[in-house]
């Protein structure tokens, strides 16, 4: 909280070394580890938090994720996809192991997560705009323009999601740059 990752680090692996085995600890150690750009310590520590709190889905998305994040896309796809064993239904779940397929050069498969995400949660945001980004990596700019103006149908407060229209828009063929979005 204060902003000194560096205590905050020492202070969470001191209670490990005192014999603390909790996935509370591990998880925030790995968040510390994160945002310091440590990422070659974070994933042990999120995947100690995973094995101490197996039924954390939590865990298990943010573990994805960091795999993810750390450029170990197909490694974040398999421990995704062992944590929908447990979660099968996990809208959370699934738009990770999209994120990890789509990082990984998998659109197809991203694009089939993403749908089973959104028949779980027809309103998770994230998934309608990275839905969108697999049809425009795909040239179908139409079809992400629609999943992006339902994203922001949803929430209009995301910059992120107003900035994608308007590229995949300066992309089309016909780019017309006077179109206002639908929302």
């Amino acid at each position: 909280e204060k902003g000194d990752l560096r205590g905050a680090g020492r202070t969470l692996e001191s209670a490990v070394a005192s014999g603390l085995d909790d996935a509370r600890i591990y998880a925030a150690l790995a968040d510390v580890y994160e945002a310091d750009g440590h990422y070659e310590n974070a994933i042990p520590a999120m995947r100690l938090a995973v094995q101490r709190d197996p039924n954390n889905e939590s865990y298990h998305f943010r573990y994805g994720l960091l795999l993810t994040d750390s450029h170990a896309p197909a490694a974040g796809i398999v421990r995704l996809q062992e944590a929908l064993k447990q979660f099968p239904a996990s809208p959370r779940l699934l738009l990770a192991l999209g994120i990890a397929q789509l990082t990984y050069g998998q659109n197809a498969e991203a694009e089939n997560s993403f749908k089973r995400s959104l028949a779980l949660d027809t309103k998770l945001v994230p998934a309608l705009a990275y839905l969108g980004t697999t049809y425009a990596e795909r040239g179908q700019y139409d079809k992400a323009i629609s999943f992006y103006e339902q994203a922001i149908a949803l929430n209009s407060q995301l910059a992120a999601l107003h900035y994608l229209v308007a590229d995949t828009i300066l992309k089309t063929a016909n780019a017309d740059t006077d179109r206002k979005s639908v929302v």
